[in-house]
């Protein structure tokens, strides 16, 4: 098969907020501080999400239950995690940036006052300890049932009316989100603040909060457009599969090529979805740039779907990243770091084996603790192989997925997804016949598994994880492999990132 490359056409821009994730305050937190440095700088993970998702409507950064009682309730979860100055030093090791969620429940329970203080004096806390904070989003999920407060039936510990538990709904989010935005813009006009929508109308069993949240929130953001209130950036999250029959709470079993050919063009169809409910609501917001926070390549209920955790989610999770640079989605977070593990049953069989959506193993029982996920080294390998600008390329096989960049020095990069149960010889088209190529290859680790997609491992040229499960511990030490020329082997169920060098020749050079 062919694949050609045009490098004269460019058709994105991959940025390193395409390199995000999330790190969830409450899960695994010892195992985070002696292993996450490492593998933030191997994944080249540089947009850290804190304090990752749920956790952000309950976490009191200060500590100050005596003033907020309602959170109290939260301590132990909280208080013993991943805090803040856990983060602060992840991001200085690092060198990542970090987005940080307000504490929207706040708002709901204490008011806008409240609310407000606590972001601005984070705000001043993070500055304190050298890291200034550009980009902050109010809350997580906001339009959720299972969001603090209304996942609360009784208020406990809020000395108000136990309703105002419930209370949450777009329209006052909206407001709140003015007011908050002015309060951080007041101390740092620099500051980028995003709000939370949902990308469609629908109940989907969450409710009317749901359904009605852009159409309550969204008027108010276009009201706020140009003041000091105006959101700087738009907040989405997917799952994109969702292998359940909901009528039932049923698991419905399917094959690699159904998820491949799903989120083949999910992003595409949720950032259409998101712009369509705005051209109703808010025509302002459709030039303002888009973040997916949390995602991940599916989920099942009620919990995650072990294909998350095997061979397959790299190479979906390549291909999701390479819709979003040449989607015009500006910033990815995976969803997550670490998370649970979990083996609870659906409501009725057949259901999803035992999982979770981190993408480093925590309290896997047959697994080792650290473990990085084969999802992991997609972020690798565009890491390592693409360049900020992404040019056009083209593959003559459908089974085939390409995506091609330019680095400033003229080198090019390409990354091959190849679902095909067979190897590939390729030609390359649009690189120099003399190029000298340097590249990685991750294949499945366990080749007995049926189907491939499905190995709970994987391969980075060749080594494979020092167990059943993940990949290997320390990519930075393998040798990338070298060749000269235009073609190259691409193994069946694989993800390949090769990048094309010029050679030189004596008539390039200049000798003084």
């Amino acid at each position: 098969m062919s694949v050609t490359v045009d490098p004269s056409n460019g058709i994105g821009t991959f940025t390193k907020y395409h390199m995000g994730i999330n790190i969830i305050d409450s899960s695994a937190a010892s195992l985070v501080r002696e292993k996450a440095t490492d593998l933030i700088k191997q994944a080249g993970f540089k947009f850290l999400r804190f304090p990752g998702g749920s956790p952000a409507d309950a976490y009191i950064w200060d500590g100050n239950y005596e003033k907020y009682p309602f959170f109290k309730q939260f301590k132990n979860d909280y208080d013993f995690g991943i805090n803040t100055d856990d983060l602060i030093a992840m991001c200085k090791e690092t060198g990542a940036e970090p987005v940080i969620q307000i504490n929207y429940a706040m708002f709901v329970l204490y008011g806008q006052e409240a609310g407000a203080d606590l972001a601005v004096r984070w705000y001043q806390y993070f500055k304190d300890h050298g890291i200034t904070v550009k980009y902050w989003e109010l809350g997580n999920e906001n339009s959720g049932a299972w969001e603090v407060p209304q996942s609360s039936k009784d208020c406990s510990g809020f000395d108000g009316p136990p309703e105002t538990c419930q209370s949450t709904n777009g329209e006052q989010y909206g407001l709140d989100f003015a007011f908050v935005a002015a309060a951080l813009r007041n101390v740092d006009p620099s500051i980028k603040i995003g709000a939370w929508l949902e990308t469609n109308e629908r109940e989907d069993g969450a409710g009317q909060r749901k359904a009605k949240w852009d159409s309550l929130l969204m008027p108010q953001l276009q009201s706020d457009a140009g003041s000091s209130g105006a959101a700087d950036w738009l907040n989405i999250h997917s799952y994109f599969w969702q292998p359940m029959d909901w009528s039932k709470g049923e698991y419905v079993p399917y094959q690699p090529a159904d998820l491949y050919a799903h989120d083949a063009g999910m992003l595409a169809q949720t950032k259409s979805d998101l712009v369509g409910i705005l051209e109703k609501y808010f025509p302002d917001g459709r030039s303002l740039p888009v973040a997916m926070t949390e995602w991940n390549i599916d989920q099942a209920f009620p919990h995650a779907d072990p294909q998350v955790d095997e061979h397959l989610g790299a190479l979906v999770t390549a291909d999701i990243i390479g819709q979003a640079v040449t989607g015009d989605v500006g910033a990815l977070n995976y969803f997550a770091l670490t998370d649970g593990w979990k083996t609870d049953p659906c409501a009725s069989g057949p259901c999803p084996g035992d999982a979770d959506l981190g993408i480093m193993v925590a309290s896997q029982p047959d697994a080792e603790d650290g473990t990085p996920r084969p999802a992991l080294f997609a972020f690798s390998m565009w890491s390592r192989a693409m360049a900020k600008r992404i040019v056009e390329s083209h593959s003559s096989d459908s089974d085939i997925t390409t995506y091609a960049s330019q680095f400033d020095s003229g080198e090019v990069g390409l990354l091959i997804i190849n679902r095909k149960t067979e190897d590939v010889q390729v030609q390359v088209q649009g690189v120099a016949s003399d190029s000298h190529m340097q590249g990685w290859i991750l294949t499945p680790s366990d080749s007995s598994s049926q189907p491939l997609d499905y190995s709970p491992g994987s391969a980075w040229n060749g080594e494979g994880p020092s167990g059943k499960y993940g990949g290997p511990s320390n990519i930075d030490s393998i040798k990338p492999y070298a060749a000269d020329g235009q073609k190259l082997l691409v193994p069946k169920v694989s993800l390949v990132g090769v990048v094309f060098h010029r050679r030189v020749s004596l008539s390039d050079v200049t000798f003084v």
